[in-house]
């Protein structure tokens, strides 16, 4: 029994000096910053919209008064695993009663 406790001690401690990050680190799967297109996003500029990348920033422009555009990029994510999806997406201009987001 003396010697269970003395590895309970030992793991307790050894748990307490790792980090968390790497406890609860994770793989990351697809990441962009858009500082170059090493990615091929679909760069166009038709009747329809515009794309570019633009000082980090992928930028859509929809040229139109009506109906909707969208650009499609797939990634494979597996569902049966956790997962989670970070963006950060801004309106600059245009109609205030149009959706914008990721699909």
């Amino acid at each position: 029994m003396n010697n269970f406790r003395v590895i309970v001690i030992f793991c307790i401690s050894v748990l307490l000096f790792i980090p968390a990050s790497l406890l609860f680190a994770s793989e990351i799967i697809f990441r962009e910053d858009f500082s170059n297109n090493d990615n091929n996003w679909p760069i166009e500029d038709d009747e329809y919209g515009k794309t570019s990348i633009v000082n980090g920033t992928y930028v859509f422009e929809y040229k139109m008064d009506d109906g909707g555009y969208r650009v499609y990029y797939p990634v494979y994510i597996d569902t049966g695993i956790d997962f989670e999806i970070e963006t950060t997406l801004y309106q600059i201009s245009g109609h205030d009663d149009r959706g914008y987001g990721l699909k």
